[in-house]
């Protein structure tokens, strides 16, 4: 099979930026699309001719970058027939098997460590350790500890005291639960994962907004759900979307973001989280609702939870520790109907047997005292929020956005569709970011896109605009120069 001119132009996009001679920079990027998957194995890759006009480039200049890949042993150049990329066969790295994904569409896989990811991350929407995560941690006593420490200390469904805890603040906050009807899971995702593995099957459809969080996305993917698309906009998911999906493909589940949509920022109104429950109790199609950035709004709490509108509306709710307190708090919930609960509860028991004790224990001390963080947590996001729109309309006056009414990030329109170009030209710089593919549910989504939060320091987000503006500089003068002469995504 033949590498489309387009793809093979969108996977080296912004290839002739930087040092050193045209070839080697041309053979770096083509090299660089074949390692990470973007060119696959077998493919065939245009004629030399062809990629010289289409690169704008002498012909020479192809040939010895294709010659650098064929030492490289990344493509094999039949006589007669062509230049083909070639398989990649990678040693285990200390033991372990290497997974090989498309860095720029999964930006927050690029280092797995811990560590930094460039000097400057504008990457992960994460907040960092509240004070009294370490409080609470200090403040756990002998009595406490030995008696959560007894016994086998596998509790699938979670620790009493904390499962006490997450119904008393979701009743708090309008939405009346009881113990038996939270289940505790380790981080919000794998309440996703939980629930896929319950309602879905190998290629069932899976109702999901477009763009929505990667996390949820790369789950539901894991376990073979096939994803149905949901438009999002100024008021959140098209409910007359998915009102026709239900009528047309009746997935199994619908997973959605109701409150400051990860990536876009939206909030669902009140008048479609109605239709919501509505679409879930007539079809019986379980609703997952992802709440974790509920407690993260500006100057108006958002609507009632979808579970709310209509109790008897198969709503599962997802909430969890690591917005608010921090993400190193392996802690989150979901609240369903007893039964489900329960069902829950033995896949997780084959899954990991129950999330650490030790965590539970804190999130049980610092669960009362949601309130009181999320007021801090909200006033620091609001300062950084304008900190960043400030720069980006001194620095990046063509790039729009709509503020958010709460949240963790901006989602950004570019004036082109030059995201995967600027993350590259951005690393080269010194700044992490995520481009707006990495949110989307096909191969070339959101190309136009990247995704920023706001919860830096200050100064650090004014420094990361002001070095995003040379990555974009950089990127426009790339096109300009003709290389690639276009890009279609």
């Amino acid at each position: 099979m033949d590498v489309p001119i387009p793809q093979l132009l969108d996977a080296i996009n912004g290839w002739a930026i930087g040092d050193g001679a045209l070839y080697t920079r041309l053979a770096t990027a083509l090299g660089d699309a074949i390692e990470d998957g973007r060119l696959a194995p077998g493919h065939r890759l245009p004629a030399e001719r062809q990629l010289s006009v289409d690169l704008a480039v002498s012909r020479s200049t192809v040939a010895s970058a294709l010659e650098e890949l064929e030492r490289r042993e990344l493509v094999a150049r039949r006589q007669g027939s062509g230049t083909y990329v070639r398989s990649i066969t990678r040693p285990p790295a200390d033991g372990r098997r290497e997974l090989v994904h498309e860095l720029d569409e999964h930006a927050l896989l690029r280092d797995l460590s811990g560590g930094p990811v460039a000097s400057i991350e504008l990457l992960a929407a994460a907040v960092d350790c509240a004070p009294e995560v370490r409080t609470a941690m200090a403040d756990l006593d002998e009595h406490e500890i030995r008696r959560w420490t007894a016994g086998h200390g596998y509790v699938p469904l979670g620790l009493p005291p904390l499962r006490e805890e997450i119904a008393r603040h979701l009743s708090d906050h309008g939405l009346a639960t009881a113990p038996d009807q939270v289940m505790v899971t380790t981080g919000a995702v794998e309440a996703v994962l939980l629930a896929g593995r319950l309602f879905v099957e190998p290629g069932d459809p899976v109702a999901v907004e477009a763009p929505s969080y990667i996390g949820a996305l790369d789950v539901l993917r894991s376990i073979g759900g096939r994803l149905l698309g949901v438009d999002v906009d100024g008021h959140g998911a098209r409910t007359d979307q998915l009102a026709a999906l239900m009528t047309r493909s009746l997935p199994r589940i619908v997973y959605l973001i109701p409150d400051f949509q990860n990536p876009t920022g939206a909030v669902l109104s009140a008048a479609r989280r109605r239709e919501v429950a509505r679409l879930a109790a007539e079809f019986r199609v379980p609703v997952i609702e992802d709440l974790v950035q509920h407690d993260l709004w500006f100057e108006r709490e958002p609507p009632p939870p979808i579970a709310a509108v209509d109790p008897e509306a198969p709503v599962l709710t997802l909430g969890s520790m690591s917005k608010v307190f921090w993400g190193g708090l392996r802690i989150g919930w979901v609240r369903a109907d007893p039964a489900t609960i329960e069902r829950l509860g033995r896949i997780k028991t084959v899954t990991n047997y129950g999330t650490p004790a030790i965590d539970q224990l804190v999130s049980t001390r610092l669960l009362p005292r949601t309130d009181e963080v999320a007021a801090r947590r909200r006033e620091q996001l609001a300062r950084r929020l304008a900190r960043l729109q400030d720069a980006m309309r001194t620095h990046l006056p063509d790039w729009t956005w709509r503020s958010p009414a709460g949240g963790l990030s901006l989602w950004i329109r570019l004036p082109a569709p030059d995201a995967p170009a600027l993350v590259r030209a951005a690393e080269r710089h010194g700044v992490a970011l995520a481009t707006g593919a990495s949110f989307g549910l096909a191969a070339g989504d959101h190309r136009d896109h990247v995704r920023l939060p706001f919860v830096a320091a200050p100064d650090a987000i004014a420094e990361g605009v002001r070095r995003l503006a040379a990555a974009w500089n950089d990127v426009a003068r790339g096109r300009d120069r003709g290389s690639p002469r276009a890009v279609v995504v």
